[in-house]
């Protein structure tokens, strides 16, 4: 029988697989600007809902009633980042195919790894290092379109570049968010109010403080918010809300030995949207494209432990 927290972890695969896949398919009638108003309503009420569920444990005050300096500056300055990243995600997601870029930004994994190595010291192994020099090659090869494939009669992989800066600052963005997040979890960090439910209302505060101003000030005069355009943007959201509440429920319910095999399943979504994308949205990517994109979730898997965790439960 299947291990609840492995069915969990499999949710938010799926539910964050295809919530960028029905983004991508209704981003010409929602534009990135209301994605992101709409993603921060959504998850704020995700984040704050767990939170209460969680008992409502002050996040600004430990319980001897000191003030949580360090752990509301580090836990903020998180999920800002993790805003910018949204924010330049949901921009670049119009301007190339999302079997494409939708595996660049889900690189940030091996991002995650390099920097939590210098800074807190954390095991990382040869094979965790090769999955990082592997995405990196993978991503530079997703950006290289070669000469011999422009002759072709469909050449819908050939895209605007924009979509390059803005999955690399989503992908480093996400790096970075997620490793502030592994460090005020951290012992070396010890903070007090770092017991889990705690971040709650910071993470809300901190995508709340980039995307709403961003999506109010960028869609300025363009954007119009009909009934018909919110019900699209409802179901990507209710996926991506999904994956966000299965992914702290997939560690809840592990004993702390699955950690790195629930952070890889969750981080290989974009398997899920290359599926829905070849199947829903009639995307085709180019043999060369495709090399690349291999190498990325290869890089991945290795990068996160994955592979490694798999092999040593079986042997």
């Amino acid at each position: 029988m299947i291990a609840m927290w492995m069915f969990l972890a499999f949710g938010s695969m799926f539910g964050w697989g295809l919530g960028q896949g029905f983004t991508k398919k209704y981003i010409n009638d929602v534009s990135g600007t209301k994605f992101c108003l709409y993603f921060t309503i959504s998850a704020s009420i995700i984040y704050l809902a767990w939170w209460a569920y969680s008992g409502s444990p002050n996040p600004f005050y430990t319980e001897s009633g000191e003030f949580e300096t360090d752990f509301i500056l580090f836990a903020t300055l998180a999920y800002v980042l993790d805003g910018i990243a949204w924010a330049a995600y949901f921009i670049c997601i119009k301007y190339a195919p999302i079997a494409i870029v939708g595996t660049v930004a889900a690189a940030y994994p091996a991002i995650v790894m390099a920097i939590l190595f210098v800074w807190i010291g954390q095991d990382t192994s040869p094979m965790m290092w090769g999955g990082g020099i592997a995405v990196i090659i993978g991503v530079i090869l997703l950006g290289y379109t070669p000469k011999s494939a422009l002759g072709d009669v469909d050449n819908s992989h050939v895209v605007p570049k924009i979509w390059i800066p803005l999955a690399i600052i989503a992908a480093v963005g996400w790096g970075l968010a997620f490793s502030f997040v592994g460090y005020v979890f951290s012992p070396q960090a010890a903070f007090e109010g770092a017991q889990g439910a705690d971040i709650y209302p910071l993470m809300a505060i901190g995508d709340t403080i980039i995307l709403l101003p961003f999506a109010l000030i960028a869609g300025k005069g363009k954007d119009t918010h009909t009934w018909s355009g919110i019900k699209l943007a409802i179901i990507p959201m209710l996926f991506f809300s999904f994956g966000n509440v299965c992914y702290p429920l997939a560690s809840s319910f592990d004993d702390g030995t699955h950690g790195g095999l629930i952070a890889a399943i969750s981080a290989a979504y974009p398997m899920v949207t290359l599926g829905f994308a070849y199947i829903f949205l009639k995307e085709r990517i180019i043999p060369f494209h495709w090399m690349a994109i291999g190498f990325v979730m290869l890089g991945i898997m290795l990068s996160t432990g994955s592979l490694e965790t798999l092999w040593n439960m079986i042997v």
